[in-house]
């Protein structure tokens, strides 16, 4: 990011620019880069300055998001004495007081500043938190009312409580409310994933589809109602389709504040506002001139949106319409083709995004959307909106307006259920895979627009692309890798097409879980396709919750764990071994199992080449002991080991360091952990032995790679594009 004297020169390069007409769109670039940087000089002041305060805080409530099955509820507030457009994201607990939309509050919370799982190919928390202007996340533990201003919006509340209730009544009402109202507190992860499966969850949330359709609708209607007030004689006025669209705009407004205003939504509504003055206005402007001016708008108004996802899926969608169009007006396609037409131009514009965004694709989705789109747009949501204003006027009229619409909706889950669980038609891919099949698109198309020597070269490019997508999983070094699963623990060890994990990390009863989130994404961006060998160091969750959610997606050819159980899963005693073509690791402990958990844990050293590697699990200072005393030195010795107990003040004694004689450790913790893990004590220790300490918390993901006579190390930032809020963050050591 810029520093403040150079955002001080490009606002000076862009006014000179500005006055020399041969450079003045040069004026355009640097203004550009003026407005991000001050954005982001603004936003990471006010992560500093929230980080800094000290509870209590006075924040006032702009949205409460109602928690499912073990879920809490979400609050988004502004905090007082910082601008109104940065917020901060608290966990709300079920034991205080249930929050309002509008409240004030006075608040005890422990907060951190935005930070996420740092692992190549998962999701991009801390740039989702950044588009929305979120400075801080974190949980309330008390609370007390100063103000609310609820009754001022009694009138909306009570309505949309109105709405709410009559919406319940029906069977499908998780998918209406989230549709109508922005609610999806009731959507269980069950449903997101057929939605998901089936390339529909666009569909489920207010987006601007919804704002079209409400735009729509509501012209239709008070065109009707200006027709019939001309007929009556009423409306003398020459012009009342001026008022018409600009009422409708209005309501459209309305319906964007009461649903939250999403992001999508607003974009929308900014669309429609501009095209209503242009149409008003009788100005002429070519469609993809008129997306760069409201894309540019937004931006100028909301920095924050380049960051969002939604904005380049969105925009790209968008385009990808007017692409479809010309092209069905240039071959002559009317109606069906036409359609058929843009719904293929959409699939092919956004398919290199969305595998590289969400990892997935439907290959299903194209047709599944070709009906549900107009089945959507033209019943069922006219029936949600026209059961929604009913049912505050004519209930009985509202209800049967919800059923037909759940009747629908019903009908529409029970094809999308059982296409969703067609695994065949379920394409998996990342960011490199997603680039790969663009190019090999590309080349499909050169080789049927060249001539035929352009074609055969297309060809052996072709074959090259594919077996470079093949070939990535092959790791010829030795390779340790330190997963950052939070404060858990993950390793994967690879060689040649050998993989070994140690570790998936924890799962919770909201459904959020490790191997979701951060395992299962990197081993699809680095192209693993099976495990070999899935050793559960014992059952503590932070270790082992979420390898039932693994072994959902990755075949596991053998799994080893500490303690017994029913399943296929062999106990990791010693002297037993762990053996693939290239991999061979042995356990050292626990040789008899006994009351805790944590010195239960399975000790495996993998050897390779000219190094060795020690994974310790939990292991405390007695299980230390004991490893000392039933093995040799040489035995013990390793070039890396994983620091015992995420660097707990019971574990990593002076006279195992010295006896394993590291040259590299690892801690596998979470930013901030309540338990401060590493302890002080515990990482002197390693660094008065001359141990290089290495910590996920701080690191993201740690990876190790041996070269010839010694290892090398990096840290996420080192394996990605370093970007500016995840690699440059002042936060970061900050305990």
């Amino acid at each position: 990011m810029p520093t403040e004297s150079e955002i001080i020169l490009c606002a000076a390069v862009a006014c000179i620019c500005l006055f020399r007409k041969r450079i003045r769109f040069l004026s355009a670039v640097f203004l550009g880069i003026v407005i991000i940087g001050f954005h982001g000089h603004t936003y990471q002041n006010a992560v500093t300055e929230i980080d800094s305060r000290l509870s209590p805080l006075s924040i006032t409530l702009v949205s409460v998001k109602r928690g499912g099955e073990h879920q809490s509820t979400r609050v988004i507030a502004t905090v007082e004495g910082l601008p109104s457009r940065y917020r901060i994201r608290l966990n709300w607990k079920d034991t205080l007081a249930p929050p309002h939309m509008g409240q004030s509050w006075q608040v005890v919370a422990k907060t951190k500043p935005p930070h996420d799982l740092s692992n190549p190919g998962g999701f991009n928390y801390r740039r989702y938190l950044l588009s929305n202007n979120i400075v801080a996340s974190g949980y309330v533990t008390s609370a007390t009312l100063r103000h609310d201003r609820e009754h001022r919006e009694s009138f909306v509340t009570s309505n949309l409580r109105t709405v709410k209730y009559a919406l319940e009544q029906h069977s499908s009402s998780a998918l209406m409310l989230a549709m109508a109202l922005g609610d999806r507190s009731e959507m269980t992860p069950q449903l997101w994933q057929t939605l998901a499966n089936t390339g529909t969850a666009h569909l489920m949330a207010i987006s601007g589809l919804h704002l079209g359709i409400l735009f729509t609708l509501v012209v239709f209607v008070l065109r009707g109602l200006v027709s019939v007030g001309r007929y009556l004689g009423w409306i003398r006025y020459a012009r009342p389709t001026v008022f018409v669209w600009w009422l409708a705009l209005a309501v459209c407004a309305v319906y964007t504040v009461v649903t939250g205003m999403a992001v999508p939504t607003v974009r929308a509504l900014l669309f429609a506002g501009v095209v209503t003055t242009m149409l008003q206005l009788h100005i002429r402007i070519r469609p993809f001139r008129l997306v760069l001016l409201v894309a540019a708008a937004l931006l100028i108004i909301a920095p924050n949106m380049a960051y969002s996802t939604s904005f380049w899926l969105s925009f790209s969608a968008v385009n990808a319409v007017f692409v479809g169009i010309w092209v069905s007006q240039s071959c002559g396609w009317r109606r069906w083709r036409a359609l058929v037409c843009v719904q293929c131009a959409v699939v092919v514009c956004l398919l290199p995004i969305q595998l590289g965004v969400f990892g997935q694709q439907s290959l299903l989705a194209p047709l599944i959307n070709l009906v549900a789109i107009p089945w959507i747009s033209l019943s069922i949501l006219p029936m949600i909106f026209a059961g929604a204003v009913l049912s505050l006027f004519l209930p009985i009229i509202g209800y049967w307006c919800f059923f037909a619409a759940d009747w629908q909706l019903d009908m529409l889950m029970v094809g999308l259920t059982y296409m969703g669980a067609l695994e065949w038609q379920i394409l998996y891919s990342d960011v490199i895979g997603a680039w790969m099949l663009f190019c090999v698109g590309l080349l499909v198309v050169m080789s049927m627009m060249v001539s035929k020597a352009h074609t055969i070269g297309a060809m052996v490019l072709l074959v090259a692309v594919l077996g470079g997508q093949y070939f990535r999983n092959f790791q010829t070094a030795f390779t340790v890798e330190f997963i950052d699963v939070g404060q858990g623990q993950s390793v994967l060890v690879r060689e040649g097409f050998d993989v070994v994990l140690y570790d998936v990390g924890a799962a919770f009863k909201s459904g959020f879980n490790m191997a979701d989130q951060a395992v299962i994404p990197y081993l699809r961006n680095i192209g693993v396709s099976t495990i070999d060998s899935l050793i559960l160091s014992h059952s503590d969750n932070d270790h082992a919750g979420s390898e039932a959610h693994l072994r959902k997606v990755y075949p596991v050819a053998e799994r080893w764990q500490s303690w017994p159980s029913s399943d296929s899963g062999k106990l990791c005693k010693p002297p037993l071994t762990i053996a693939t073509e290239r991999l061979h690791g042995y356990f050292l402990s626990p040789s008899v199992i006994g009351d805790s958990d944590n010195d239960n844990s399975c000790v495996l050293k993998i050897e390779s080449s000219d190094t060795q590697v020690l994974l310790t699990g939990d292991i405390s200072r007695k299980q230390e002991k004991n490893l000392m005393q039933q093995w040799p030195r040489e035995v013990l010795e390793a070039d890396v080991m994983s620091v015992p107990h995420h660097g707990s003040g019971t574990s990593s004694s002076v006279s195992f360091i010295q006896r394993v004689n590291p040259q590299i450790a690892v801690v596998s913790s979470g930013h901030r952990n309540r338990w401060r893990f590493p302890r002080a004590e515990v990482s002197r220790r390693y660094q008065n032995h001359a141990v290089e300490l290495l910590n996920t918390a701080q690191l993201g993901l740690v990876k190790l790679q041996w070269n010839e006579d010694r290892w090398n190390s990096e840290g996420y930032c080192d394996l990605t594009w370093p970007v500016w809020y995840r690699c440059a963050d002042p936060m970061q050591d900050h305990d």
